[in-house]
């Protein structure tokens, strides 16, 4: 079974186009831990891991001076 032809080109493309794809960094992304296990599910109750449009980023808290 071939690859798709992106994973040929420089790695780090490569990284960048699948995480374009991904719900990496979404505010609605859940992490809780079960038995041990680690989980990681949407908020929105949509399959995780394939960017819906309603994609948003997290806010980043900065510390002010």
């Amino acid at each position: 079974m071939a690859l798709d032809s992106f994973y040929y080109q420089d790695p780090a493309k490569v990284i960048e186009i699948l995480e374009e794809r991904s719900c990496i960094g979404c505010r609605h992304e859940l992490h809780f831990v079960v038995f041990g296990e680690s989980h990681v599910r949407c908020n929105l109750k949509k399959i995780h891991g394939q960017r819906c449009d309603r994609y948003s980023e997290k806010e980043v808290n900065s510390c002010q001076t």
